[in-house]
């Protein structure tokens, strides 16, 4: 795993597949609607993902 820039992360293939693997089994925590990205969304994802480090969006 590599950082990039301020807060970018670059994975490998391997290390890709696995969190997918692990991911496969998530129930879908976020959903993006008709309106697409807004403030209130990617607030609530980045407190989703502290709270639980993977999610399934």
């Amino acid at each position: 795993m590599k950082k990039k820039g301020k807060n970018k992360v670059t994975l490998n293939g391997s290390q890709k597949r696995y969190l997918r693997s692990l991911g496969h089994h998530l129930e879908q925590m976020v959903i993006i609607g008709r309106e697409g990205l807004s403030e209130t969304l990617v607030q609530s994802t980045g407190d989703v993902l502290k709270a639980r480090e993977l999610i399934k969006v």
